[in-house]
Protein backbone atom coordinates (compact mmCIF):
# COMPACT_ATOMS: atom_id res chain seq x y z
CA UNK A 1 0.00 0.00 0.00
CA UNK A 2 1.08 3.57 -0.61
CA UNK A 3 1.47 6.05 2.22
CA UNK A 4 1.90 9.75 1.42
CA UNK A 5 3.22 12.55 3.62
CA UNK A 6 0.61 14.50 5.52
CA UNK A 7 0.15 18.24 5.71
CA UNK A 8 -0.40 19.07 2.04
CA UNK A 9 -3.66 20.03 0.37
CA UNK A 10 -5.72 17.01 -0.68
CA UNK A 11 -3.09 14.51 0.44
CA UNK A 12 -5.60 12.37 2.32
CA UNK A 13 -8.03 12.28 -0.61
CA UNK A 14 -5.25 11.32 -3.03
CA UNK A 15 -3.90 8.71 -0.59
CA UNK A 16 -7.32 7.09 -0.42
CA UNK A 17 -7.58 7.09 -4.21
CA UNK A 18 -4.05 5.69 -4.63
CA UNK A 19 -4.85 2.83 -2.25
CA UNK A 20 -8.30 2.11 -3.73
CA UNK A 21 -8.89 -1.41 -5.08
CA UNK A 22 -9.81 -2.39 -8.60
CA UNK A 23 -13.53 -1.77 -9.07
CA UNK A 24 -13.67 1.29 -6.81
CA UNK A 25 -15.63 4.32 -7.98
CA UNK A 26 -13.64 7.48 -8.66
CA UNK A 27 -14.29 11.05 -9.70
CA UNK A 28 -11.97 13.20 -11.84
CA UNK A 29 -12.88 16.61 -13.27
CA UNK A 30 -16.35 16.15 -11.76
CA UNK A 31 -17.01 12.98 -13.78
CA UNK A 32 -17.53 9.57 -12.24
CA UNK A 33 -15.50 6.52 -13.25
CA UNK A 34 -14.45 3.03 -12.22
CA UNK A 35 -10.91 1.72 -11.66
CA UNK A 36 -10.44 -1.14 -14.15
CA UNK A 37 -6.84 -1.93 -13.28
CA UNK A 38 -3.77 -0.60 -11.52
CA UNK A 39 -0.05 -0.45 -12.21
CA UNK A 40 2.35 -0.33 -9.27
CA UNK A 41 5.49 1.37 -10.59
CA UNK A 42 9.00 1.75 -9.19
CA UNK A 43 12.22 3.39 -10.31
CA UNK A 44 15.42 3.85 -8.28
CA UNK A 45 13.56 3.52 -4.99
CA UNK A 46 10.65 5.78 -5.95
CA UNK A 47 7.16 4.26 -6.12
CA UNK A 48 3.85 5.50 -7.49
CA UNK A 49 0.65 4.15 -8.98
CA UNK A 50 -1.37 4.51 -12.16
CA UNK A 51 -5.04 3.55 -12.28
CA UNK A 52 -6.72 2.71 -15.59
CA UNK A 53 -10.10 4.41 -15.30
CA UNK A 54 -13.24 4.00 -17.40
CA UNK A 55 -15.45 7.06 -16.97
CA UNK A 56 -19.21 7.32 -17.15
CA UNK A 57 -19.02 8.04 -20.90
CA UNK A 58 -16.87 4.98 -21.57
CA UNK A 59 -13.63 6.91 -22.12
CA UNK A 60 -10.43 5.23 -20.88
CA UNK A 61 -7.53 7.13 -19.37
CA UNK A 62 -4.65 6.60 -16.94
CA UNK A 63 -4.55 8.45 -13.63
CA UNK A 64 -1.09 8.68 -12.06
CA UNK A 65 -0.73 9.52 -8.36
CA UNK A 66 2.76 10.30 -7.14
CA UNK A 67 4.48 12.01 -4.22
CA UNK A 68 7.95 13.29 -5.01
CA UNK A 69 8.27 17.05 -4.48
CA UNK A 70 4.53 17.15 -3.76
CA UNK A 71 1.52 14.86 -3.92
CA UNK A 72 -0.22 15.20 -7.25
CA UNK A 73 -2.53 13.42 -9.65
CA UNK A 74 -2.08 13.52 -13.41
CA UNK A 75 -4.64 12.43 -15.97
CA UNK A 76 -3.07 10.93 -19.10
CA UNK A 77 -5.18 10.84 -22.26
CA UNK A 78 -3.94 9.06 -25.39
CA UNK A 79 -2.99 11.14 -28.42
CA UNK A 80 -2.62 10.08 -32.02
CA UNK A 81 1.05 10.15 -32.95
CA UNK A 82 0.45 12.48 -35.88
CA UNK A 83 -0.95 15.07 -33.46
CA UNK A 84 2.57 15.61 -32.07
CA UNK A 85 5.48 17.04 -34.05
CA UNK A 86 8.71 15.49 -32.83
CA UNK A 87 9.42 12.40 -30.82
CA UNK A 88 11.12 10.92 -27.76
CA UNK A 89 14.63 11.50 -29.12
CA UNK A 90 14.07 15.25 -29.56
CA UNK A 91 14.75 18.11 -27.15
CA UNK A 92 11.28 19.50 -27.73
CA UNK A 93 7.98 18.52 -29.34
CA UNK A 94 4.99 20.55 -30.51
CA UNK A 95 1.32 19.80 -29.92
CA UNK A 96 -1.62 22.04 -30.83
CA UNK A 97 0.73 24.96 -31.44
CA UNK A 98 2.43 24.72 -28.03
CA UNK A 99 6.07 23.76 -27.44
CA UNK A 100 6.96 21.08 -24.87
CA UNK A 101 10.54 20.76 -23.68
CA UNK A 102 12.21 17.50 -22.69
CA UNK A 103 12.10 17.08 -18.92
CA UNK A 104 12.97 13.53 -17.84
CA UNK A 105 13.36 9.97 -19.07
CA UNK A 106 14.03 6.53 -17.69
CA UNK A 107 12.82 2.97 -17.31
CA UNK A 108 10.40 1.82 -14.62
CA UNK A 109 9.34 -1.62 -13.44
CA UNK A 110 5.65 -2.36 -13.04
CA UNK A 111 3.33 -4.88 -11.44
CA UNK A 112 -0.18 -5.04 -12.89
CA UNK A 113 -3.44 -5.73 -11.05
CA UNK A 114 -6.90 -6.03 -12.57
CA UNK A 115 -7.72 -5.38 -16.23
CA UNK A 116 -4.82 -3.37 -17.67
CA UNK A 117 -4.28 -5.48 -20.83
CA UNK A 118 -0.67 -6.00 -19.73
CA UNK A 119 1.45 -8.79 -18.29
CA UNK A 120 1.62 -9.17 -14.51
CA UNK A 121 5.12 -7.67 -14.44
CA UNK A 122 7.32 -5.85 -16.94
CA UNK A 123 9.12 -2.62 -17.74
CA UNK A 124 8.17 0.72 -19.27
CA UNK A 125 10.56 3.09 -21.02
CA UNK A 126 9.39 6.70 -20.80
CA UNK A 127 10.26 10.23 -21.95
CA UNK A 128 8.36 13.24 -20.59
CA UNK A 129 8.13 16.77 -21.98
CA UNK A 130 6.71 19.81 -20.13
CA UNK A 131 4.80 22.64 -21.77
CA UNK A 132 2.67 25.65 -20.85
CA UNK A 133 0.97 25.57 -17.44
CA UNK A 134 2.74 22.33 -16.56
CA UNK A 135 0.87 20.27 -19.15
CA UNK A 136 2.96 17.28 -20.22
CA UNK A 137 3.49 15.12 -23.27
CA UNK A 138 4.62 11.61 -22.41
CA UNK A 139 6.06 8.88 -24.62
CA UNK A 140 6.04 5.28 -23.38
CA UNK A 141 7.04 1.89 -24.73
CA UNK A 142 6.19 -1.31 -22.96
CA UNK A 143 8.99 -3.71 -22.26
CA UNK A 144 9.68 -6.94 -24.00
CA UNK A 145 7.99 -8.59 -26.95
CA UNK A 146 4.61 -9.86 -25.83
CA UNK A 147 3.83 -7.12 -23.31
CA UNK A 148 0.19 -7.33 -24.44
CA UNK A 149 0.03 -3.76 -25.69
CA UNK A 150 -0.63 -2.48 -29.18
CA UNK A 151 1.50 0.56 -29.95
CA UNK A 152 1.68 3.04 -32.80
CA UNK A 153 5.02 3.72 -34.44
CA UNK A 154 6.16 7.34 -34.09
CA UNK A 155 9.43 7.29 -35.97
CA UNK A 156 11.89 5.20 -37.91
CA UNK A 157 10.28 2.92 -40.50
CA UNK A 158 6.79 1.65 -41.24
CA UNK A 159 6.10 -1.62 -39.34
CA UNK A 160 4.55 -3.05 -42.54
CA UNK A 161 6.70 -2.00 -45.54
CA UNK A 162 9.75 -0.64 -43.67
CA UNK A 163 9.83 2.55 -45.72
CA UNK A 164 10.79 5.75 -43.88
CA UNK A 165 7.81 6.51 -41.66
CA UNK A 166 5.63 9.30 -43.05
CA UNK A 167 1.96 9.37 -42.03
CA UNK A 168 -0.73 10.58 -44.41
CA UNK A 169 -3.74 12.67 -43.38
CA UNK A 170 -5.52 9.60 -41.98
CA UNK A 171 -2.52 8.46 -39.95
CA UNK A 172 -1.58 5.61 -42.29
CA UNK A 173 1.75 4.93 -43.97
CA UNK A 174 2.03 7.16 -47.04
CA UNK A 175 3.96 4.42 -48.86
CA UNK A 176 1.79 1.32 -48.35
CA UNK A 177 -1.36 2.59 -46.60
CA UNK A 178 -0.91 0.34 -43.56
CA UNK A 179 -2.08 1.47 -40.13
CA UNK A 180 0.95 2.53 -38.11
CA UNK A 181 0.41 -0.06 -35.41
CA UNK A 182 3.30 -2.29 -34.43
CA UNK A 183 3.01 -5.90 -33.32
CA UNK A 184 1.87 -6.33 -29.74
CA UNK A 185 4.51 -5.37 -27.24
CA UNK A 186 7.46 -4.99 -29.58
CA UNK A 187 10.14 -3.00 -27.84
CA UNK A 188 10.81 0.23 -29.70
CA UNK A 189 7.25 1.25 -30.59
CA UNK A 190 6.09 4.31 -28.68
CA UNK A 191 2.72 5.51 -27.44
CA UNK A 192 2.07 9.17 -26.70
CA UNK A 193 -0.28 10.84 -24.21
CA UNK A 194 -1.21 14.27 -22.87
CA UNK A 195 -0.88 14.73 -19.11
CA UNK A 196 -2.95 17.29 -17.15
CA UNK A 197 -2.70 18.02 -13.43
CA UNK A 198 -6.00 17.00 -11.79
CA UNK A 199 -4.78 17.12 -8.20
CA UNK A 200 -7.65 19.37 -7.13
CA UNK A 201 -10.39 17.31 -8.80
CA UNK A 202 -9.40 13.66 -8.22
CA UNK A 203 -10.84 11.49 -5.47
CA UNK A 204 -13.05 8.57 -4.59
CA UNK A 205 -16.75 8.73 -5.38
Amino acid sequence: MFGFRKGKDRTKALEALANAPVGAASTVDGKRGVIKGTLLLSEAGDRWIEHLISDIDGALYWLAIENFDRTRATRWDSLEVWDVSGGPDDRQVIHDGATYRRNESGTVAFTSKGDTDMFETGTIDYVDFVGPNGVRIGFERYGEEGAARRSRATGGTCPNCHAPLVADATGRCSSCGAALTADEGWWGSWEVALGRDVTDSAGLQ
